[in-house]
């Protein structure tokens, strides 16, 4: 019988990476106040975050390093672009701005640029966009 994952654990883990997420930027302004710049307070922070989880990842993996070979480019690219570059743009932010700014910007940017996250606007043809669908 397959062992059920206990609750409490996930919870657990989820609480600790909204800290982890939380303090993220109070760390960054210290780090760059010190004289660090974002590239390095990111770096650090990266290969943190690559320390701690490789303990965990070799009992997940459990002997299953061809699935690590395999994954490798894509987890290298997805790294580098969407943690270290979201990262790096979050601390560049930071280094101008207060950490509650920088984090408003970074959360709702995607959504500004993509025409403001689903609110329904009109389009060109004076209709809204539902009225395009095509009728059945």
């Amino acid at each position: 019988m397959p062992s059920v994952p206990r609750r409490g654990a996930g919870l657990g883990l989820a609480a600790l990476s909204a800290a982890a997420f939380g303090t993220s930027g109070s760390f960054a302004t210290s780090l760059i106040n010190a004289g660090w710049s974002p590239a390095a307070a990111v770096t650090a922070r990266i290969l943190t975050a690559a320390a701690v989880l490789t303990i965990p990842a070799f009992f997940v993996l459990r002997g299953r390093w061809a699935l690590l070979i395999s994954t490798s480019r894509s987890s290298v690219v997805y790294g580098l672009f969407a943690v270290a570059g979201a990262q790096l743009c979050f601390f560049n932010a930071i280094s101008y701005l207060s950490v509650g700014v920088a984090l408003l910007l970074d959360t709702w940017a995607l959504c500004w640029s993509w025409g403001g996250c689903g609110f329904d606007t009109r389009s060109a043809r004076g209709g809204s966009p539902r009225s395009a669908r095509p009728r059945r």
